[in-house]
């Protein structure tokens, strides 16, 4: 019983370190630390990084304002959103 207590600590802790250590990487590269937030405070443990940010981009609009924006001739904007669609 105290090793799966011990395991069910070292989640949270795996989760908040990677929380801490990731949010500049993430927010240097281009994701909206609103968006980081919100993500990573949906988190509960580990296991869920990777589902959370996937269902993250699955909600963006970013792909397709990105594709109409470049449709309408406005490059600049395009490519911005674009570049953030590809990093969720």
């Amino acid at each position: 019983m105290a090793e799966a207590q011990r395991n069910a600590n070292l989640r949270p802790a795996r989760r908040d370190g990677a929380i801490a250590h990731w949010a500049p990487r993430f927010v240097s590269n281009g994701v909206l630390l609103a968006d980081f937030e919100e993500v990573t405070a949906g988190i509960e443990r580990w296991e869920d990084w990777c589902r959370a940010w996937c269902g993250r981009r699955a909600q963006g609009p970013q792909g397709f304002s990105g594709r109409e924006a470049l449709a309408q001739g406005y490059k600049l904007t395009a490519g911005e959103h674009l570049v953030r669609a590809a990093m969720y």
